[in-house]
């Protein structure tokens, strides 16, 4: 992946089994950089350039912004709908398909023999496979996770339900330790996620990142 903005003096290239740390120490060029990214993710208006072997990535559809570390939410609406909706579809696929089948149809004797318990003539319909699931209150485990489960949970929930397939990510060396910070990026190398750090103070970097600088007077080295 490679990242470019006209008030960038560099190119932002993400190499296997690297990572990127972008460090920004002017506030307001920090702050004005990472609005028009929301932005331009949110609305398509933005000067980012994302790509891949030199063909123009869609930011709002490919890349996904997290800004607040403490505030990743895995059972969102959305990421819950959309998981529902895939095991919907792998409910119907060959593989599950006869299994899916037995299942409705044992349901169909149970409300059958329940409903002729009744006098009066009662009828019913069958549960889809979609609302079948949401009885069983699927959801993701969050209880008692360290930042990094949740984050690396976070991510890929994202890209399997979503096909997000780059991360911008502020403030990950404020809150990951070095163990953390490894433990991340082997599991994002192993599944080619591409992640782009973003912060405010130049961290110690490990020998896997590279760092694109721009400093307080505005002056950009890498």
């Amino acid at each position: 992946m490679r990242i470019a903005h006209p008030e960038l003096d560099f190119y932002i290239d993400e190499k296997e089994n690297f990572s990127a740390v972008l460090v920004i120490e002017n506030e307001n060029f920090l702050y004005k950089l990472l609005l028009e990214l929301k932005k331009q993710i949110d609305s398509g208006d933005g000067r980012f350039v994302f790509s891949e072997e030199f063909d123009i990535v869609s930011a709002g559809r490919n890349v996904f912004l997290i800004t607040d570390l403490l505030d990743i939410e895995l059972n969102k609406k959305k990421i819950l709908s959309k998981i529902y909706s895939d095991l919907a579809e792998r409910a119907t696929r060959e593989e599950n398909y006869e299994k899916t089948a037995r299942v409705l149809s044992a349901l169909e004797d149970y409300i059958s023999d329940l409903t002729e318990q009744f006098d009066a003539e009662l009828e019913y319909s069958l549960p889809s496979p979609d609302s079948l699931l949401k009885m069983f209150n699927v959801k993701v485990e969050d209880e008692g996770r360290s930042l990094v489960e949740r984050l690396i949970d976070y991510i890929s929930l994202l890209k399997e339900t979503f096909n997000i397939r780059y991360f911008v990510i502020f403030g990950l060396h404020s809150f990951l330790s070095k163990e953390d910070l490894i433990a991340f990026y082997n599991f994002t190398f192993l599944k080619k996620y591409a992640i782009l750090s973003v912060e405010h103070v130049a961290p110690d970097l490990l020998e896997c990142e590279k760092a694109f600088i721009v400093d307080s007077d505005l002056c950009s080295f890498c």
